[in-house]
């Protein structure tokens, strides 16, 4: 269990890190471009996290177990949120027709 932990650990930082420096970069143009950014980190933090979701934990391993788990959850659905939301926005700009 705690090789699985520390194999979700890195990613989960790398990915909240990214998040911050997308935060930083947030400006509505450039939107979809951060997205893409964001967007690889999702496999990263999913994968261990499956992988920790597979393995029993001992009673005495939950108290750090279940709020990095938590964490990775809720990091995960910032990305997908983040990601769609730059789908929405492409989908919703006016095409080259539009523009004359």
């Amino acid at each position: 269990m705690l090789e699985a932990l520390g194999g979700l650990l890195s990613p989960l930082l790398a990915t909240l890190e990214r998040v911050g420096w997308v935060q930083r970069h947030l400006y509505p143009p450039v939107a979809p471009q951060l997205a893409e950014k964001l967007a690889p980190c999702s496999a990263a933090i999913a994968a261990p996290l499956e992988a920790i979701d597979a393995l029993e934990c001992p009673d005495e391993l939950h108290f750090i177990r279940d709020p990095l788990v938590e964490a990775a959850r809720q990091t995960l659905d910032l990305v997908k949120i983040f990601v769609e939301a730059k789908v929405w926005t492409q989908m919703l700009e006016p095409g080259p027709a539009s523009r004359r």
